[in-house]
C-alpha cells in the first residue's frame, strides 16, 4: 500500500485468502497484535518476524528458524565499554520491542596490569539493576604493564527490556575495555 519507513523495524507476515485458497506474504510497519492492513480478499495473517530497516533503505541480513532470528553479522551494542557504575545500553535498534529475549556475545575484555604486575577486574552484565545475569573475571599477576584479554566469545541470553546494564568492578589495573554484540533475538511467532 505504501513505502515502508527507514530506521524502523519492519514486521513480516504470511497472509491468507480463503476464497482462492492462496497464501502470500507481506511486510508492514505495524507490529502484532494489530497486524498488517490486508489486501482485498485476504482475511488472515500469521506473524513471522521483525527486521530493522536501516537508512538506505536496507534490511539487516538475518536468518529465521522457528522463533529464532539470527544476525548474519553480529551487531555492536557496546564498543570499548569502561564504565565502573551501572550504565544502560539500549538495544532498541538491534532488538524489536516485541522480542521475548535476545542473545549477547562478549567478544573482548581487556585490562592492563598495574606497576606491581597485577590486574583484577570483573565485567558484569545485568538485565535489571543490581541483578547480575553474567560476569567475567580478568585476573593477571606478575607481568607489569601487560594487557590481559582472557575472556572472549562468551554468549548468554537476557529477557527483552530493550536494554541491558553493564559495569566494571576494578580491584587493580587500568585501561579496562569490553565489546558486547547482539547476535540474535527470539520473536513471539508460535515457534518458541
Amino acid at each position: 500500500v505504501a513505502a515502508l519507513g527507514t530506521t524502523i523495524f519492519v514486521h513480516f507476515y504470511y497472509i491468507y485468502n480463503p476464497t482462492t485458497d492462496t497464501w502470500a506474504s507481506t511486510a508492514s510497519a505495524t507490529a502484532p497484535p494489530t497486524g498488517p492492513a490486508l489486501p482485498s480478499g485476504y482475511t488472515a495473517w500469521a506473524y513471522v518476524c521483525s527486521v530493522w530497516n536501516a537508512a538506505g533503505p536496507a534490511l539487516r541480513r538475518v536468518r529465521v528458524r522457528g522463533a529464532e532470528v539470527m544476525y548474519d553479522t553480529m551487531q555492536a551494542a557496546l564498543t570499548g565499554g569502561a564504565a565502573t557504575s551501572e550504565t544502560n545500553i539500549s538495544v532498541s535498534t538491534l532488538v524489536p520491542a516485541l522480542a521475548l529475549r535476545f542473545r549477547l556475545l562478549v567478544t573482548n575484555m581487556a585490562i592492563a596490569s598495574t606497576a606491581g604486575g597485577v590486574a583484577n577486574a570483573t565485567l558484569t552484565v545485568r538485565a535489571v539493576t543490581t541483578a547480575d545475569a553474567w560476569s567475567g573475571v580478568l585476573l593477571l599477576q606478575g607481568v607489569s604493564g601487560a594487557s590481559n584479554q582472557a575472556i572472549g566469545g562468551q554468549s548468554f541470553e537476557l529477557s527483552n527490556q530493550t536494554q541491558f546494564i553493564y559495569l566494571w568492578t576494578v580491584t587493580s589495573g587500568t585501561g579496562r575495555s569490553a565489546n558486547i554484540f547482539v547476535t540474535g533475538y527470539q520473536v513471539p511467532n508460535g515457534g518458541e
